[in-house]
């Protein structure tokens, strides 16, 4: 989750226009046919919700579920929400979460080469260089904890 939250895959604008004839946005009204943009990477900073959001802090997501824990939950826009929301997202944080189960029970990873891993400016992201190289080495009992 904190990996999604500080590096959306999909980064870009998600854009809008407002219905006739005319809407309310918090306590704005916004006229008719006003393209307006999301993007997931300025809810994802925000600090009130976030503290230290520039900071990747995965133990910020491990706490007792409470109103910060369920603020962050909302706030969580990795795969957007309402009628655009990625249809895969469950799917695709539930194999996230095994594989990354699978290979840290088993294995201890370094980076080999971190060249070529900034994003790329776009819609969508990935590292300029299309590639992450990690060297997996066995844990020796099976456990890394």
């Amino acid at each position: 989750m904190e990996t999604l939250r500080l590096h959306a895959p999909i980064p870009g604008t998600q854009l809008h226009e407002t219905p006739y004839p005319s809407c309310h946005i918090g306590s704005f009204e916004t006229p008719a046919g006003v393209r307006i943009a999301a993007l997931a990477h300025t809810l994802h900073l925000n600090e009130t919700v976030f503290p230290n959001a520039t900071v990747w802090d995965h133990t910020s997501w491990l706490r007792s579920y409470d109103h910060a824990m369920k603020s962050m939950h909302r706030q969580f826009w990795a795969f957007s929400s309402g009628g655009r929301m990625c249809l895969g997202s469950n799917f695709a944080l539930q194999e996230t979460k095994l594989i990354a189960a699978a290979v840290y029970s088993h294995f201890e990873t370094t980076i080999v080469s971190d060249e070529g891993i900034e994003k790329s400016d776009g819609y969508s992201a990935q590292p300029t260089g299309n590639a992450l190289f990690l060297r997996l080495t066995p844990v020796e009992d099976g456990r890394v904890f």
